[in-house]
């Protein structure tokens, strides 16, 4: 069998959360199949393929973006004999796609499409968009109702059992273990470290955190200093507000430092002298109570208890996770000074706590489904 991945995002940085899933789940899949290819976006104006055997094939993208690349796609399907496609979906239903799915269905009726949605439900997320995306998102809910006639699974990171009409998969988010070195940190005396790694968006609750800081701060009586770091890109907006906030504050402006947008080994430095991560702590913004983010396993994975303010099935009642409320109040830090100290687990412990979420274990569901489907996988 041979085996497609389709996802529409650029994937040049392969150092960011989103990339460097699309590689993991691509190249855990790819390990079933006699040939496999990641179909994505190589840089803004082109389409094509990842892989050595089609590198050559892609397309300059021009007036319809969307239209050229679904046309590109069947023909690849068509000239290449795909039997199995994995699509990562970002809300693009709308005639193209559907006439896509037709037309591959066609050229192969065994063909078994399966495609992802990260996030579910997600029409709240339009509630503040542009009249652009309104008007997109108009189209993709008439359209999705008719994916039904050509999606064979829905894999979903929620619990839903049925999506628009179409049986789904869940899984669980997950990170690759291989890449994640555990941390090598040491605890200071009278004094705790926070890390807060974050795209900086605004439901990410990173005002909410530095408050709450503040708060903590002109009120301790504990006698342990918090230093709070921030990594994430700076020139956004959201992120110079922030800034702003902290450098204007005397109380601040010694505790939160902004480290700017860091990966790979310059991380990991980070990481080893922290003592606790922190994860999104505002996605009640959005409407939000369940979400499975990539950043809290990258944390379980390296070995550090983490701050969240959601629900996220894979760590309900976890010792080494505190939940912050699902709202607006600011977050008692003598409580996570509390929590942290009585904390047993060593870092080795959460890391071996989390190891069924490697996509090794997640993507193998995502398999067994299909051979269960199809009976061709052997």
């Amino acid at each position: 069998m041979k085996f497609l991945y389709v996802s529409f995002i650029n994937i040049n940085n392969k150092e960011r959360g989103i990339e460097k899933k699309v590689f993991a789940q691509f190249n855990t899949l790819k390990s079933y199949f006699a040939e496999s290819f990641l179909s994505c976006f190589l840089n803004d104006n082109e389409f094509g393929f990842w892989d050595e055997k089609l590198s050559t094939r892609k397309i300059l993208l021009r007036k319809y973006p969307f239209i050229e690349i679904f046309a590109f796609l069947a023909d690849v399907v068509k000239s290449e004999n795909i039997d199995f496609i994995y699509i990562r979906y970002t809300h693009f239903s709308s005639p193209f796609f559907i006439l896509f799915l037709k037309k591959i269905k066609k050229t192969n009726p065994s063909i078994k499409i399966y495609m992802e949605i990260p996030t579910y439900p997600y029409d709240q997320e339009y509630k503040n968009a542009s009249k652009l995306a309104k008007l997109i998102h108009f189209v993709e809910i008439i359209y999705r109702k008719k994916l039904k006639l050509y999606i064979n699974r829905i894999v979903t990171l929620s619990t839903d059992e049925n999506i628009w009409g179409i049986k789904c998969l869940s899984i669980s988010n997950a990170v690759d273990f291989e890449s994640i070195e555990l941390v090598q940190n040491v605890r200071q005396v009278d004094l705790i470290r926070l890390t807060m790694v974050s795209s900086m968006h605004f439901w990410h609750g990173i005002d909410r955190l530095i408050a709450s800081l503040r708060n903590y701060l002109v009120n301790n009586t504990s006698g342990i200093n918090i230093v709070l770091n921030i990594v994430g890109r700076l020139d956004v907006l959201h992120a110079k507000n922030l800034i702003s906030l902290v450098d204007g504050d005397e109380i601040l402006k010694s505790n939160v430092v902004f480290l700017g947008f860091k990966s790979g080994k310059e991380l990991d430095l980070i990481y080893n002298n922290t003592d606790i991560a922190v994860g999104c702590l505002g996605v009640h913004r959005k409407g939000v109570i369940q979400v499975q983010s990539l950043k809290n396993r990258e944390y379980a994975a390296k070995g550090l208890p983490f701050i969240i303010s959601h629900q996220d099935k894979d760590f309900l009642n976890k010792a080494y996770v505190f939940y912050a409320s699902s709202n607006e109040d600011l977050i008692d830090f003598f409580e996570i000074i509390d929590w942290f100290e009585s904390l047993k687990y060593k870092p080795v412990d959460i890391r071996n706590d989390v190891k069924n979420l490697s996509w090794q274990v997640q993507m193998k569901k995502v398999i067994d489904e299909l051979f269960f489907e199809s009976n061709q996988i052997k």
